[in-house]
């Protein structure tokens, strides 16, 4: 790449004649071209647009003009009109490669008693290089006082390092624009396999991995609200700690924890060691973001993230303001990757499940007859299937209320608990029918279903308030595997019919 840097004096040359053309000449070979004193409608250089001119004679280059002296140059042509002009003296830069960008720069002046100061300039390019953006300047000092240029170069060293800074600064904010939709994609990348997942255990796995490589943090820590205690446990843990350090660590997220559920709001700690609240635990970690996760309004938990480590530094630092945001989205997704995963989880449990009474339902039942069945053997062992049935809880339901309903079908299924085996199979098979399945009844089949029913019957009717008004009437059936039935449809056809009544 070829430069140069040249003082026209608006085009004189040493004969006293003024010739862009033959300037132009003489450095048309260079590819950045800096010049000094170029003028536009001076009278001593025929009112040209020498800018223009140049431009002409170089029509490969880019260029960009800055002056130092900017004086009114307007006159009125021969009807009278206004012509608007400005007399202009400065500085002209042209590239063949594209100018991004230009600034022109005002030099310091000093009053001279002797001589005429004229104010100076140093016209800023950025030109778009293969290598990179590069900056250049064409500059043009006082050559009569001394004084005066070292000022001017002072100034020029100002300049140039705060352009660098300015840059340094510029490429810092364009990182960070670049890391922020980077790490905003894989938010949405993470919050879409989490969605997408329906194992609770799962989705809290990739809740902890996903905060901690996304938000660059050392350690996440997820905490679930235990149904049973409704204390907040920890369900998932990601990070680097172990032992002694994870207990420490530990305590300090129970802590954390704590103040996010009673706050139900997301918490930023900067310097852990500065907070009142957290600094006995300044040695365990240095910074921290928290957020409650919350269901329908209610906080079923929390997730905690620690001690940034940005992947160029071996080191940790703090979570600003634009990790909080970027936190804030991920747990958007964590929030809802979680109710939808509990939501297949309860579907999934209850699928073979009579929600009302925690019963297996009749697709369970048929389910474990039919294994039974095979696992009975050659000669087979006997197997035993009985209905019971609550005969008028319809009319129970019509004349009293549900409540009063719910209890009859509860003190029912509470009796047939409490006269079964432990490997028995109760199950409820309809809204007023319930199934169980007895493997090696025993010789008597008939008489142990005979046994279960009196006693059900004697726990139902010893509760008055059950029976006022309307008394609840029992049925039981039953078929023994293979004399009743050789198949599970031929043994529930069997037991459906009642063979004992009890009121």
């Amino acid at each position: 790449m070829i430069f140069v840097s040249y003082n026209i004096q608006w085009g004189t040359g040493k004969d006293g004649r003024i010739d862009l053309s033959r300037i132009a000449g003489e450095i048309g070979a260079a590819d950045v071209i800096a010049l000094q004193e170029v003028e536009r409608f001076w009278t001593r250089s025929h009112r040209s647009d020498q800018t223009a001119e140049l431009a002409a004679l170089f029509p490969d280059h880019h260029w960009v003009y800055g002056p130092g002296l900017d004086l009114d140059g307007s006159q009125r042509d021969e009807q009278g009109r206004l012509v608007r002009r400005r007399r202009q003296f400065g500085n002209m830069l042209l590239s063949r490669a594209p100018i991004l960008s230009s600034r022109n720069h005002m030099l310091p002046k000093i009053a001279l008693e002797e001589t005429l100061s004229l104010q100076r300039a140093a016209l800023e390019a950025v030109i778009e290089v293969p290598s990179g953006p590069l900056r250049v300047y064409s500059v043009h000092l006082n050559h009569s006082s001394a004084e005066e240029r070292l000022g001017q170069i002072a100034r020029l060293h100002e300049v140039i390092a705060a352009a660098a800074a300015e840059g340094i600064v510029v490429a810092r904010r364009e990182a960070r624009i670049i890391a922020r939709a980077t790490r905003a994609s894989a938010i949405n990348e993470a919050g879409i396999r989490m969605i997408s997942t329906t194992d609770p255990a799962e989705v809290l796995r990739l809740g902890t991995s996903g905060a901690a490589m996304v938000l660059e943090a050392d350690h996440a820590i997820l905490r679930l609200q235990d149904a049973t205690s409704g204390r907040y446990v920890i369900r998932s843990y990601f990070g680097s700690a172990d032992g002694r350090q994870q207990e420490k660590l530990f305590r300090l997220d129970q802590t954390v924890s704590v103040d996010v559920i009673k706050r139900r709001d997301t918490l930023l700690v900067r310097e852990i060691a500065e907070d009142p609240r957290l600094r006995d635990f300044a040695s365990d970690a240095r910074s921290v973001i928290a957020s409650p996760l919350k269901r329908e309004g209610r906080v079923i938990g929390t997730l905690s993230i620690y001690d940034k480590v940005p992947a160029d530094r071996f080191y940790t630092s703090s979570f600003v303001d634009d990790d909080l945001m970027q936190f804030q989205r991920f747990v958007s997704y964590l929030e809802r990757s979680v109710i939808n995963a509990l939501f297949y989880a309860h579907a999934r449990q209850f699928r073979n499940v009579d929600e009302e009474t925690g019963l297996p339902n009749a697709c369970y039942l048929h389910k474990r007859i039919h294994e039974e069945i095979i696992r009975a053997g050659s000669p087979p062992s006997p197997i035993a299937v009985a209905m019971c049935r609550i005969d008028n809880l319809a009319e129970i339901e019509e004349h009293t209320n549900a409540a009063r309903a719910r209890k009859v079908v509860q003190r029912t299924v509470d009796g047939l608990r409490a006269h079964l085996r432990d490997f028995d199979v109760l199950a409820r098979t309809a809204h007023n029918e319930f199934g169980v399945l007895l493997p090696d009844p025993g010789q008597a089949a008939g008489e142990r279903v005979f046994a279960l029913a009196r006693a059900v019957a004697d726990d139902v009717s010893k509760d008055d308030s059950l029976n006022q008004g309307v008394r609840v009437a029992l049925s039981f059936g039953y078929a023994v595997f293979p004399e009743e039935g050789e198949n599970r449809e031929a043994l529930l056809e069997r037991a459906q019919r009642p063979r004992i009544r009890m009121v």
